[in-house]
């Protein structure tokens, strides 16, 4: 793998986007990128030129990516999934070197800025949206870029208080640089990764040295807030009444080591957070909402328990349970509940990963809500290359008006063989008074996911009393079984032909009985083409049985029955224009 030697800056960089200061004239010159897309392991058509400085408390990146085209910019949101489509650079830092975890930083010809958290090289999707890809962590970051007659430069600017590495005075990570080229369609990557992969795959990452007597920095971060006022309510001439408001509460964040992180809330405010995005429910099923709270999203993942999303799906799609879902704190149906005072600490210690959580919730009167206090522990160990084994333990207190307290327990491995092999499994179990026995979830899941073949296989089962009071289930008294099938050739006889896909799979779901209540058995056929443009025709052949009414709308129900459908669908989607 190529490796890269950081140069300590003689002054600090003014982020602005051009690279005219005189410390960039000292950094090596990175410029040996290599195709992923369209044709694997050859140059970049495109020059692009990368440098690292760091000093002290910070490491800065320049960038310049020449283009014989015009650039693509057209996006400003934060975090926007179209960024990945436009002209982009991105760099994923392996703070810990453990060939596992990262962090990943993309911008844009425009300056535009994502960020997001990866785990266990975010197995289950590219774009976020897993367990293992945190896109709604928020870390204190600065990109600047002009858009210049040959191309386009930027400059990055990360602080070492924004991400977490064991301290030493040597320091050794891993570092991938992806750019994309938006009129070739053109990926290159300074350390090569096959097709079938993203950037997440940092134990495909190059090496990154040099970096001497680096600091956190005193890592403490406080916002506190206050709130008041008053409230005046006349009902009637005769019948006012005057409130006063008033509030105060506190979020801190302290890195106790250069490895490990204590959060405190105290009376929690939730009133700056991220509203959830609107989804319409057609299933019997419930919703899943990520998590969008700042006290909450650090090191989420964390604590995720066998979270990978099933068969590759979206999180919460999937029928997989999760036993911790820190939604299931503070918040009810909507409703906000008052957190009183809570504390978290997550960290890394040689090569386990842990977390420790406890949160103490008040009442609401209006929602006849009681107070509750909830707590989470979960480790996990590092083992082999790029495998893990790890337990998990939850627990809620007994509340007014419910059945006793609810504990819930399990221990989960992810086995990564070569490249391209993934077993995931796990064995969980709650308890909970007055529901006995069958309180059992199990899971198998293999993936053999190469550029060209792909084969998936899994065995899910959640028991009827499998529950997780502080998890998310989904589908409850279910045993799954799944099988995936896909051949994926590139054909280079056919002109302006990048990729052709056939995919089929069977989804069979019955209840703990074996009766049979749902099946989907699905074939797709795919073509790709070099400009991103992409031809789909699929055919679903659908079973489903209700045991109980499904009401679609006030006064209308789907009847008790068995039912059979079938779906295609032909399409056709412009790369330019394609919608997220």
């Amino acid at each position: 793998r190529p490796s890269l030697v950081a140069v300590r800056a003689s002054e600090r960089p003014r982020i602005d986007g051009a690279l005219d200061e005189a410390a960039w004239a000292q950094a090596h010159v990175i410029d040996a990128f290599i195709q992923q897309e369209p044709q694997e392991g050859q140059p970049a058509t495109d020059r692009t030129e990368v440098r690292v400085l760091y000093d002290a408390g910070h490491l800065y990146i320049g960038v310049r990516a020449f283009s014989s085209l015009a650039v693509t910019a057209t996006e400003m949101r934060r975090d926007a999934d179209r960024l990945f489509d436009e002209d982009n650079f991105q760099v994923i830092l392996d703070t810990f070197h453990d060939s596992r975890n990262g962090y990943m930083f993309v911008t844009t010809p425009l300056g535009a800025k994502l960020e997001q958290q990866i785990f266990d090289e975010g197995e289950g999707g590219g774009r976020g949206g897993t367990a293992n890809i945190n896109r709604n962590w928020d870390g204190v970051w600065d990109a600047a870029a002009k858009i210049v007659e040959d191309g386009w430069t930027a400059e990055i600017e990360i602080p070492f208080s924004t991400v977490r590495f064991v301290p030493r005075d040597d320091q050794v990570w891993g570092v991938n640089f992806q750019r994309h080229i938006r009129r070739k369609n053109e990926s290159v990557l300074w350390a090569p990764i096959p097709k079938a992969y993203t950037l997440t795959r940092v134990s495909l990452a190059g090496e990154m040295r040099g970096l001497q007597q680096i600091s956190r920095g005193l890592d403490l971060r406080l916002k506190p807030f206050l709130v008041g006022g008053l409230r005046n309510l006349q009902l009637s001439p005769a019948a006012k009444s005057t409130d006063a408001i008033k509030d105060i509460g506190l979020d801190a964040r302290y890195g106790l080591t250069s490895g490990l992180n204590m959060d405190v809330t105290i009376n929690t405010d939730f009133a700056q957070v991220e509203v959830d995005e609107q989804q319409v429910n057609l299933t019997r099923f419930g919703l899943f909402y990520p998590e969008k709270r700042d006290f909450f999203l650090e090191g989420l993942g964390t604590f995720a328990f066998a979270g990978r999303a099933s068969a590759g799906l979206a999180a919460g799609t999937g029928d997989t349970p999760y036993l911790f879902f820190s939604r299931r704190i503070g918040l009810d149906q909507s409703r906000v509940i008052p957190i009183r005072a809570g504390g978290r600490v997550t960290g890394k210690a040689r090569n386990v990963t842990f977390g420790a959580l406890n949160v103490q919730t008040g009442d609401d009167d209006a929602a006849r809500i009681e107070e509750a206090n909830f707590t989470v522990l979960r480790a996990k160990a590092d083992v082999l290359r790029r495998s893990s084994i790890g337990g998990m333990l939850t627990h809620r207190t007994a509340t007014p008006g419910r059945i006793g307290s609810n504990d819930g327990f399990g221990v989960d491995t992810a086995l990564s063989f070569y490249q391209n092999v993934r077993l995931d499994a796990y064995l969980a179990a709650t308890r909970t008074e007055g529901r006995e026995g069958n309180n059992l979830s199990y899971r198998g899941f293999f993936d053999y996911n190469a550029d060209k073949v792909g084969v998936q296989a899994e065995r899910l089962v959640v028991e009827p009393n499998f529950l997780p009071e502080i998890g998310f289930v989904r589908r409850t008294d279910m045993r799954r079984n799944f099988a995936l099938a896909r051949y994926s050739p590139r054909p280079r006889t056919i002109p302006n032909l990048r990729r052709l896909t056939g995919q089929a799979s069977l989804a069979y779901i019955t209840n703990n009985r074996d009766r049979l209540d749902t099946r989907d058995a699905t074939a797709r056929f795919e073509a790709e083409f070099t400009n991103s443009d992409v031809f789909s025709v699929s055919f679903t052949d659908n079973f489903e049985r209700l045991v109980r009414p499904f009401a679609i709308a006030p006064g209308v129900n789907i009847p008790v029955g068995a039912y059979d459908f079938h779906t295609t669908r032909i399409g056709y989607v412009a790369g330019q224009q394609r919608p997220y």
